[in-house]
């Protein structure tokens, strides 16, 4: 397997965002390693709202570095920035900036552009000095930025309207830190030294018809691995995401799935072409599962993804009866194989995997 800095860097390259715990969880490590985890993430990632984001080295090509990192010190003043704003200042086209912005963000339907994470606050109480010191190195890269991108650079020029609902700005996050860590009796943690970013860290870059070629591929690769990873079940896109990043980890330089950042819209549009079918959504996730299996289930398997297209829960007698409304009769073997994979049951009401919270 790789090693621990490696896996680190990949996950971060194709996670692009993620909080701490999140991090420790995909990877897989044991408890012992947390401090090691944290400290290889500064050497490619940066902290933004209490969350880890992969270093602009390790995400863009070399031109729009600066305007990717303008856009995250942008957030680590406020929660909610809004696009026209960065277009003036950044003067890059709308389709870069919305390139930029999509792995990093949400489009609030009021206006404006809203950090993917919320507050990592559990974070921030516990590592106070790690927080103090990525402050510290923002404030100095903002600096570079002044003179690199020959602007102004003043929070309320991002937003503003800094206290209103959903925003979280700079100084807030700081003090969030330091009161915080003033009711933690024991945070069993060991400051770790800073690193500074080596300046070679740089990706490979492609030219914007080799792109377009490859995400071809890249769609196919996701398709086959999320059909094959679904199997008999429902899995939510969030599960299908940290399965294809595990995955990717190990992967080599030359697999369609290396160094792609995985988003939900990626997901959607690899298994649109697929037999795998939307079956419900639970906490804005949707769940997925596939049609047909190729096997003697699959004519019960259709009916029963069917029937919960406009129900949330079904008893088992309705379904027979609709099995053998279609089919004459009913082999209630069958029908438990396929409740077993696609159901869970709450009292005498079966519900969809991941419904029945």
């Amino acid at each position: 397997s790789l090693p621990l800095e490696k896996q680190v860097i990949e996950l971060m390259k194709k996670a692009m965002l993620l909080q701490f715990d999140r991090v420790y969880t995909l990877l897989g490590v044991g408890r012992g390693l947390r401090a090691a985890v944290l400290d290889d993430l500064q050497r490619c990632a940066v902290l933004v709202q209490g969350c880890w984001v992969v270093h602009s080295s390790l995400a863009v090509e070399h031109k729009l570095r600066n305007a990717r990192d303008y856009i995250l010190w942008c957030f680590t003043k406020n929660h909610v920035i809004t696009r026209k704003d960065l277009t003036a200042t950044l003067k890059i086209t709308t389709s870069q900036l919305r390139d930029l912005l999509d792995p990093l963000a949400i489009p609030r339907t009021g206006g404006g552009w809203e950090f993917r994470q919320s507050l990592d606050e559990d974070f921030i109480s516990k590592y106070p000095g790690v927080v103090t010191s990525q402050n510290e190195w923002w404030e100095k890269r903002r600096s570079d930025l002044v003179l690199a991108l020959g602007i102004g650079v003043s929070p309320d020029t991002v937003n503003p309207h800094p206290q209103q609902h959903g925003v979280v700005t700079g100084q807030k996050i700081l003090s969030t830190a330091i009161q915080k860590s003033k009711d933690i009796q024991s945070l069993h943690f060991t400051p770790l030294r800073q690193h500074s970013l080596p300046p070679n860290q740089i990706i490979k870059t492609h030219t914007e018809g080799v792109v377009k070629t490859e995400m071809s591929t890249v769609e196919k690769a996701i398709s086959l691995f999320c059909v094959q990873s679904i199997g008999r079940g429902v899995v939510s896109v969030s599960e299908l995401k940290d399965r294809l990043l595990l995955h990717q980890i190990s992967l080599s330089e030359g697999d369609p799935l290396w160094g792609q950042g995985i988003s939900d819209d990626l997901v959607g549009v690899a298994l649109s072409s697929t037999n795998v079918v939307n079956v419900g959504q639970i906490d804005g996730k949707k769940l997925y599962a596939l049609r047909n299996i190729g096997d003697k289930t699959d004519p019960y398997r259709e009916i029963v993804l069917n029937m919960y297209k406009t129900s949330r829960c079904l008893k088992r007698k309705v379904i027979q009866d609709e099995i053998t409304k279609q089919h004459n009769e009913c082999d209630n073997k069958i029908l438990s194989l396929v409740l077993k994979d696609l159901c869970k049951s709450r009292g005498s009401q079966w519900f969809i995997t991941g419904m029945e919270k």
